[in-house]
This record gives C-alpha cells, sequence and structure tokens, in this order.
C-alpha cells in the first residue's frame, strides 16, 4: 500500500502527518498536484490510498470513501466514460473500519458514507479516496484526523489479513466471504447502499448515482464489471431512486446478463 498525498491539500497534509506518528513506515507518495489530478500508477504497489479533502455546497460534516471514474464528461480528473479499478473487498474493509473509528471517537457530529463513482485521476489498480469534508473547519478538526489516520492504518492490516483469509477459502473451494456488487441510483451519499456494506452480505465496487443514470450504457456496465477486481454476482438497485430510468436500467442488466435486486 502506499497512502497518497497532496502537499497543496490542508486534510491530506494533516493525515499525513497523523499517520506518520501510527505508522512511520507507511509508504507515502508526495505530489505538489492537486490530488485529484496525482498519476500514481507507476508505484509498485497492491493497492492505493489517497487522503484527501472533501468538499459539498452543503458544507456538510462528513468522513467518506469511494472509487474513482467517471460515467460521463471527465470534469475533474480522470478520463471521460472511463473507470477506475475498484476492489470491493478494499472498499468495504475500510467503510467498515470508518465507521468503527469514528464511533469510537465519539464523532457523532460527522456523516459516515459512501459516495458514488465520480472524479479523477484514472487509476489502474485497486485503490480509494478516503476524505473529510466539507469546509476548512473540518480539514483542520485533528479529532477527525486522528480517525482517518487510524482508520487507514488498522484497515489496511484487515485487508491484508483479508486476503491471505480469501486465498485460503478459494484453495478449499469455498465462496467468497461478500458478494461483490454493482450498484445503481439513489443520490451521490448512497444513503440506501450505506445499511448494505455495514452488513455481512455485500461488498460493492462501482456506484452509479441517479444522475448518471440517463447517459448509462451496456458498454459501461461491462466497464464497471470489467473494472472491478473480484467477480461481480449481481447488482443492487435503489428501486425508488432511479429518476425515470427504470426501465432502461433493468434492460441494460438483463442485455449483460446481470442479475439485480432491490437496495
Amino acid at each position: 500500500m502506499y497512502v497518497i498525498i497532496s502537499k497543496i491539500n490542508p486534510a491530506s497534509m494533516n493525515i499525513y502527518k497523523e499517520l506518520k506518528k501510527l505508522k512511520p513506515e507507511t509508504k507515502f507518495f508526495f505530489s505538489d498536484k492537486e490530488i485529484l489530478y496525482i498519476d500514481a500508477n507507476h508505484l509498485d504497489t497492491d493497492y492505493l490510498v489517497y487522503a484527501s479533502t472533501h468538499k459539498s455546497t452543503e458544507s456538510r460534516k462528513t468522513l467518506c470513501v469511494h472509487v474513482t471514474g467517471n460515467w460521463n464528461k471527465a470534469e475533474y480528473g480522470g478520463k471521460a466514460k472511463k473507470l477506475s479499478m475498484a476492489s470491493s473487498h478494499l472498499l468495504k474493509t475500510f467503510f467498515l473500519e470508518l465507521n468503527k473509528q469514528s464511533q469510537e471517537a465519539n464523532l457523532q457530529e460527522y456523516e459516515i458514507t459512501l459516495e458514488a463513482t465520480h472524479h479523477g485521476p484514472y487509476i489502474n489498480k485497486p485503490h480509494l479516496f478516503i476524505e473529510i469534508g466539507s469546509s476548512e473547519k473540518e480539514w483542520q478538526d485533528m479529532n477527525a484526523v486522528k480517525v482517518i489516520a487510524k482508520t487507514i492504518n488498522e484497515a489496511s492490516k484487515k485487508f491484508e489479513l483479508h486476503k491471505k483469509e480469501t486465498k485460503q477459502e478459494q484453495k478449499k473451494g469455498k465462496k467468497q466471504k461478500w458478494q461483490t456488487a454493482l450498484a445503481f441510483g439513489g443520490g451521490h451519499y448512497c444513503q440506501s447502499f450505506n445499511k448494505h456494506m455495514l452488513e455481512d452480505k455485500y461488498a460493492f465496487a462501482h456506484i452509479c448515482p441517479k444522475y448518471a443514470l440517463s447517459t448509462l450504457t451496456e458498454d459501461m456496465v461491462k466497464h464497471a464489471i470489467e473494472k472491478t477486481q473480484e467477480k461481480v454476482s449481481l447488482a443492487l438497485i435503489d428501486w425508488k431512486g432511479l429518476a425515470g430510468n427504470k426501465e432502461k436500467l433493468l434492460k441494460i442488466l438483463e442485455d449483460v446478463g446481470l442479475p439485480w435486486e432491490k437496495a
């Protein structure tokens, strides 16, 4: 694992300083670029963690995780209609740990949430963004910074252990611990999918929100499957959050041959 740090991103630098205290041997990659544009594909590592700020017009207090890619235009880094490589098991491990650490720190004022797949950079190996939002006040909140640093430290250890256990289970012919799913519909902050990610059944890779469904194509769904490290077994749908695209989405999933369930 490498932790990607932007020198001009305040939360990124605060997380670096705290994580360095927790685990001095952590591998860091530093850049002078804005974090959405840092290309770390050349690093020799199994996966990447981008430590970042989160911004929103609502200035909501959030600690969030997501993978990168663009369902349509590339307005903030990455490539148009290109998704980065996702690992549903990596994302789930970090999301579970982020919830655990925030509860232990009693950060009740922060919303812990997934975000839909969005923005750059384009990354060809498993990765995730882990972010503090959504204003300068939160980026400098050392309680939130410590939660993110502890999450990176603990989740990375648990993910390494999970990978070893998964390999052993595969040798014995056992099924994966979690069903890997693509998610469709709902808002950017994935309220319907958050609760499922906390349970012991599904692990999400790419999430396509309702605002991206109007331009979704069969090729993009196939691309999302290809850009998921684990085998995608189904799609989970936010049934009330499809913005009039229900028939279109169901037709695409049928043509792709991907089973679906309601969230």
